[in-house]
């Protein structure tokens, strides 16, 4: 199983377009500045899903999606979580990329 997953992480590194994919809400800030998908991004989108299921709403589902959103994903914007939601799930999206590791 782990060389599976291996030999994908490395096709996947060689096949690196410099692209970015997925939602806009989930992608996480240091994504959305240039650095390649890690570990770290994923928990910034587990974050969001938390945020989505506790609050009962999309993320950022008020707003438009496009460059000025992404602009402020990078300067901090985060989507709302419900009320009650324990802080273990809230400092999922606040943790910076080297804490999260």
């Amino acid at each position: 199983m782990f060389q599976i997953l291996d030999y994908l992480d490395q096709s996947m590194k060689k096949n690196s377009d410099n692209k970015i994919y997925g939602v806009l809400s989930y992608i996480a800030p240091e994504v959305l500045n240039g650095d390649p998908y890690t570990t770290s991004s994923d928990i910034y989108s587990f974050g969001v899903v938390m945020a989505e299921l506790s609050s009962g709403k999309p993320p950022f589902y008020e707003r438009k999606h496009g460059l000025s959103l992404a602009l402020e994903i990078c300067n901090g914007f985060r989507p709302e979580f419900g009320k009650g939601t324990p802080e273990i799930y809230k400092k999922l999206l606040y943790m910076n990329e080297y804490d999260k590791d």
